[in-house]
């Protein structure tokens, strides 16, 4: 076994995988969340590459069936659904996978059996251009660019559904409370848009491998990027918890189920509650559009997982609605006061902490009953 330059990168990475993933799957139980998902990713790069370094290292040529150039190819079809996942839980959906979502690990599934016949038969040996080469007896018979194109599409294709996930994220943020998409949303957002650039940069390098010249370092170079993406993505979500733990919470999930090994007592709750309810009458922090969690609970001096658990269990609501609870309050008042009728509805909205007159109509209709516009024409009939 030699070492050069490639093989120390390709060693180098398999090893830094295969940490990572470990690491990964070390991670806090209440943080884990779609780290499982990255873990397993890493395991895949891990997969890959260690082929790679077979092949480089001339190492598949002591299998006389060349077996190993097979054994990585359903692997390549679960880097998109992995990554799909992960970004749904890093949304707040849940994590766990429905029978029905099995449907993304076909492609994967079907390359596998399509393998199957490597392992249980002997290949046999046919002339190709004058060149003595091994049939395996595949099931289906695909070229390895053929099957490198599909792999490279259906990332691509899980990316833009990816994508599809973030701007539904950020209509709901704009919706709920802010403008701007929360921590884990931007994140992943600047993070399909790299990963969307180099899923492109390899389809033409996989384009030049077939039109022009078959180079091995520029397949291994498309692996190892491919392989390094994934590995900034899992090194970001370990060392920045927030990007995982600034999503919406899953109120599907009982909160007896929720907050069951929380150190926050009853009495302490219920105290913090009381200064929450202060500090909305006094300062109305309500009134910033932009106002998150996090900078929410830094006014009350506690945790913000302590000022979640205090909103859902004590509250009976989420944060999104407690704050606009205050919202509608707030544009109830100004809506019937003389020294604002002058104030258009969305001057109102504004006023009153909301950042758009669809959100604002849409929230107030929830919470009142009716709309803005009948909600004044009622005080009026009534004076």
């Amino acid at each position: 076994m030699t070492i050069d330059i490639i093989s120390t990168i390709l060693i180098g990475t398999v090893f830094q995988s295969m940490i990572l993933a470990a690491a990964l799957f070390a991670q806090p139980k209440q943080r884990q969340k779609g780290l499982i998902y990255l873990a397993l990713l890493m395991g895949c790069v891990a997969i890959l590459l260690g082929e790679f370094l077979l092949l480089h290292q001339k190492v598949v040529f002591l299998d006389p069936h060349n077996r190993i150039m097979f054994f990585g190819q359903p692997v390549y079809f679960l880097f998109g659904p992995l990554y799909y996942l992960y970004a749904r839980t890093i949304q707040g959906k849940s994590g766990s996978i429905r029978f029905y979502q099995l449907i993304h690990f076909i492609p994967a599934i079907l390359l596998f059996i399509n393998a199957l016949p490597i392992w249980f038969s002997l290949p046999t040996l046919r002339i190709v251009e004058g060149y003595i080469v091994l049939n395996h007896g595949l099931l289906l018979n695909i070229s390895g660019y053929w099957i490198m194109g599909f792999h490279l599409g259906q990332t691509i294709l899980y990316c833009l559904l990816v994508w599809r996930l973030l701007i539904q994220a950020e209509a709901i943020c704009k919706e709920r409370v802010s403008d701007e998409p929360n921590i884990g949303t931007q994140w992943l957002m600047r993070l399909n848009r790299i990963f969307i650039t180099l899923l492109i940069v390899q389809v033409c390098a996989l384009l030049f491998l077939i039109f022009k010249s078959h180079i091995a370092k520029v397949e291994y170079a498309m692996a190892i990027s491919l392989a390094l993406f994934v590995e900034i993505v899992a090194f970001s979500s370990i060392r920045h918890p927030v990007i995982s733990e600034d999503v919406p919470g899953n109120d599907d999930q009982p909160k007896t189920i929720r907050y069951e090994k929380s150190a926050l007592s009853p009495e302490l709750a219920m105290e913090y509650l009381q200064h929450l309810e202060h500090l909305m009458v006094t300062h109305k922090p309500y009134r910033k559009s932009d106002l998150k969690l996090r900078e929410f609970a830094e006014m009350l001096a506690i945790s913000p997982n302590h000022l979640s658990q205090v909103i859902n269990q004590e509250a009976g609501v989420n944060f999104f609605d407690f704050v606009n609870s205050y919202r509608v309050s707030e544009a109830k008042q100004l809506l019937v006061n003389p020294v604002y009728q002058h104030y258009s509805h969305l001057a109102i909205a504004m006023e009153a902490g909301f950042n758009n007159k669809t959100s604002f109509n849409r929230i107030f209709k929830k919470q009142v009953g009716q709309t803005p516009s009948g909600y004044v024409r009622l005080h009026h009939q009534m004076q």
